[in-house]
């Protein structure tokens, strides 16, 4: 594979991660390299974004002790504009909500920043799926979120500070996008493994593993990559969404009458074969 993800993941060869690593188990590479990232984001980026005046949310959120601020604590909303439009962040106030522990979370960066975009769009060429990028900015002793799991595969690539990963033994198996997400109460809970970051780490996290992040003496930055690769799931709902106008959908499979006869449920797992048959993937 190009040397870009391998640059990710080195010194782990990629074929070696997709195979012990990827959807099973956490992977940390520790480096010892502060800069090891300048080349995909430099933090002069994400400062430069941050003092821009005319961002709107919801591309910055802001959450603390594991709720998420409305967004009128850090945002303008100018009545004179459009009042369909999405209000417009005031950097006094998000940066008032981060000097009293609050987490800035940048949302979807590849969007907003050209280095990251070229990044994806590298990364999404080469795995032939989508990825996301947001950057989570938290002071010290602060924690943005609550324990909890992710229905998406994420890298979190550490870029400045410290930041400490508490990682649980309480896995929800595989979910996906489509999921209901179901919020848990972790408190009191050990985890199996805690993981402290310093600019130049990598921490992989499957889907479905349940983690929490916390700052102690030092700030923190760290750019979040989210991999999303299709499931058989989204296959699925790709094909019965390319024959949804499809007449035989629209046939009853059976009447109530019909239930218990043999010939219905033998008719019944004809058409179902049918119609398997005849999907395109």
């Amino acid at each position: 594979m190009n040397n870009l993800f391998n640059f990710i993941l080195s010194p782990i060869p990629d074929k070696q991660f997709f195979n012990e690593y990827w959807d099973q188990a956490f992977l940390n590479i520790k480096r010892n390299d502060a800069d090891y990232y300048k080349n995909i984001i430099d933090l002069k980026d994400i400062n430069h974004f941050l003092s821009k005046q005319d961002t709107r949310f919801p591309s910055i959120r802001v959450a603390r002790n594991g709720l998420e601020l409305p967004f009128i604590e850090y945002t303008d909303i100018d009545i004179a504009e459009d009042s369909f439009a999405a209000p417009i962040i005031n950097t006094d106030k998000l940066f008032n909500c981060f000097y009293e522990g609050a987490t800035i979370v940048l949302q979807r960066m590849k969007y907003s920043l050209e280095s990251l975009s070229n990044f994806t769009a590298e990364l999404e060429r080469l795995l032939n799926f989508r990825t996301e990028t947001n950057i989570f900015i938290t002071p010290e002793n602060a924690k943005g979120f609550n324990a909890h799991y992710d229905n998406h595969n994420v890298v979190i690539l550490q870029l400045y500070g410290k930041k400490t990963w508490n990682l649980y033994d309480i896995n929800k198996k595989q979910p996906i996008l489509s999921e209901s997400y179901k919020q848990l109460n972790y408190e009191g809970i050990e985890p199996c493994k805690v993981i402290e970051l310093l600019p130049g780490d990598l921490l992989y996290i499957p889907r479905g593993m349940v983690h929490e992040a916390v700052t102690v003496k030092e700030s923190s930055v760290h750019l979040t990559l989210g991999l999303f690769p299709d499931t058989w799931a989204d296959v699925f709902r790709s094909a019965l969404s390319s024959i949804k106008n499809e007449e035989i959908l629209s046939q009853q499979i059976f009447t109530p009458t019909d239930i218990a006869k043999k010939e219905t449920s033998d008719e019944y797992l004809k058409m179902v074969k049918s119609f398997l048959d005849n999907l395109e993937f």
